[in-house]
């Protein structure tokens, strides 16, 4: 505005001052990523408008010299009011490496400006979601195999391509000691099904697995999916065993079954799972652990079933080569060429009689010197009757010896077997799995010795077999050997003033 006095002598100088009309703020820019984003959630930030920038020739969103009284975000379709002083918040449990709609507005004492336009702001990159199994995903048998289809679905791999999958399995009724993992990488992605084979050893037809899938990129591991049961199930006309018995019979265990009298076929398989126990009191050394019995599996061939009371033939069959003192579930399916038949619905649970221990576990060597080495091992399971100690052998330079230890590690003088080792006054013993420690000393130095370490029990058995150590791995310290004569280098070296030794 400007004001000029006018006389008969003409205009005054002219007075000025300016002014502005009142409104809603100009429409604001479009909101921005403020201080960061993760994976999961996003920093937001806004400007408020302003008189200060008016006539900036880049342009203004300007309050109107009316002061602001707040603030509407807009994020996803869903508005949120703040206060005239926020220009910042935060959006948390969003999804990785996803495009979120934000638009944002101001109030003053006329009402709301215009929406800014829409911008899409981005999470960060992570590691693939967590995949989505479900019983759908079970596949099918593949023919001629033991091995099971995955239908792993659509995976999310967060932005960053996935390089390496991974499914567990492991039997519902037995637990962890029975986990295998499988690994897929390379074209195999690609697939929509994945060709389970429990690292080799397949799937017991019609035995309940629990399955498990995970993804990885170059950011890391998905998280495990959520389990599902999948069983293998292959059609076949194979009459599956009725009342199954089993009962230990000496070392062995002696499985009868019985079959309809017309049914056929070619053999049967006879399994022994071994019922996982309490892992109380064991512990790592240097990362070994103590072995825990294994299954067995047994294919008859072809044997005959003798005829029972009515129209059924019982048949019978011994197995060998389980761990005394143990418990496991007994099962038995027939076969024939059309293939396998289910396992029956109630499973005998049969404990092998106590026998010979186990052998030490994880035998280690350290503190080696020139005439003594310390020796390590853990406490092995006693398979029923209790561990009286141990029988040392060592053998170097032609000459061998034999020392008893007792079960807590401590020399059992004169000792040179089983018996004797049994014979001698009980020491305590610790847990299965507990370290046992000894020292071997009086050794010859610069030597090497084969180390032989069996399993002594309260009944003077040994253990059927023994841990070793090799000549090769066990050496005693000495001064260097007489080296070989020194020898004058005769070639360009040598001048009338030098040679080389």
């Amino acid at each position: 505005l400007s004001l000029v006095a006018c006389n008969s002598y003409g205009a005054s100088t002219e007075a000025t001052e300016s002014a502005h009309t009142e409104n809603v703020p100009d429409k604001p820019d479009p909101p921005s990523l403020g201080s960061g984003k993760t994976s999961t959630s996003l920093n937001i930030q806004w400007e408020l408008p302003s008189g200060d920038c008016r006539g900036d020739p880049d342009g203004c969103v300007d309050d109107h010299d009316l002061p602001v009284t707040g603030s509407e975000l807009e994020f996803e379709g869903v508005a949120k009011s703040y206060s005239a002083v926020t220009t910042t918040t935060s959006r948390d449990n969003l999804q990785p490496f996803t495009e979120y709609k934000v638009r944002v507005r101001f109030f003053n004492s006329l009402g709301a400006s215009n929406w800014s336009d829409v911008d899409y702001l981005i999470t960060a990159p992570d590691v693939p979601s967590k995949p989505d199994l479900d019983q759908n995903s079970c596949g099918e048998p593949v023919e001629g195999t033991t091995h099971l289809t995955l239908v792993k679905g659509t995976l999310v791999p967060n932005a960053n391509a996935i390089t390496e999958i991974e499914v567990e399995t492991k039997q519902t009724a037995e637990g962890e000691l029975t986990a295998k993992v499988d690994a897929f990488s390379g074209t195999g992605l690609d697939e929509t099904s994945l060709t389970l084979t429990r690292q080799g050893t397949g799937f017991i037809d019609y035995r309940d697995y629990t399955v498990s899938m995970r993804a990885r990129n170059q950011l890391g591991w998905s998280k495990w999916s959520s389990p599902i049961t999948c069983s293998r199930s292959p059609e076949t006309d194979a009459e599956p065993p009725q009342n199954l018995e089993a009962v230990p019979l000496g070392p062995a265990v002696e499985v009868r079954w019985e079959m309809p009298s017309a049914s056929t076929w070619d053999d049967f398989i006879v399994r022994l799972e071994p019922i996982p126990e309490s892992s109380g009191g064991r512990r790592l050394l240097q990362g070994c652990t103590v072995e825990a019995p294994q299954p067995i599996e047994v294919d008859t061939g072809s044997i005959s079933c003798s005829e029972v009371q009515g129209g059924r033939r019982l048949c019978e069959f011994n197995v060998t080569g389980g761990t005394p003192n143990t418990n496991y579930t007994v099962s038995v399916q027939s076969r024939t060429s059309q293939g396998t038949s289910s396992t029956p619905l109630q499973l005998p649970v049969v404990r092998t009689p106590p026998g010979p221990p186990q052998e030490p576990q994880c035998l280690s060597l350290a503190e080696i010197t020139d005439t003594s080495f310390r020796l390590g091992w853990l406490r092995p399971r006693d398979h029923g009757i209790a561990i009286a100690g141990f029988l040392v052998t060592y053998a170097g330079s032609g000459a061998a010896a034999t020392v008893g230890v007792g079960s807590g590690g401590e020399s059992v003088p004169g000792a040179d077997s089983c018996s004797a080792v049994a014979g001698a006054p009980a020491s305590s013993a610790g847990p299965e799995g507990g370290e046992v420690v000894t020292a071997l000393s009086g050794l010859q130095p610069g030597t090497s010795y084969a180390i032989s370490i069996t399993t002594c029990n309260a009944d003077g058995d040994p253990s059927p077999d023994s841990a070793v150590l090799n000549a090769s791995e066990v050496h005693t310290y000495a001064i260097p050997d007489k080296p070989a004569a020194p020898r004058i280098d005769t070639g360009e070296e040598v001048t009338p003033f030098s040679f080389t030794v």
